[in-house]
């Protein structure tokens, strides 16, 4: 519940910038909404107790990670402490996903 709640806030902040977001790329907007979408598709696969869910979490990650050392976003400890928390939630329950 507390990853939906964390999803719905986090588009809410970008939607409350409508400024930055009409002279934003439409590459930017486009990978943006790309990463929302797949975070609420990693949620539901965690609901659903589905090993898909925590493979595209992982893919996310990945993603940041490299997105980090790439040197196109800034990487902070802080972006990466939730996902890597429910990725070891995930690992631990792991014989449970089906």
């Amino acid at each position: 519940m507390l990853g939906w709640a964390a999803l719905a806030l986090a588009a809410l902040l970008i939607l409350g910038q409508f400024d930055i977001l009409v002279s934003a790329a439409p590459a930017r907007l486009i990978s943006g909404l790309a990463v929302i979408a797949l975070a609420a598709t990693a949620l539901w696969g965690y609901w659903s107790l589905r090993r898909w869910g925590l493979w595209v979490a992982s893919m996310i990650m990945a993603a940041r990670v490299a997105a980090g050392a790439a040197g196109v976003l800034t990487l902070r400890p802080g972006d990466l402490a939730w996902p890597a928390a429910l990725l070891l939630v995930g690992l631990f329950y792991y014989r449970r996903l089906r």
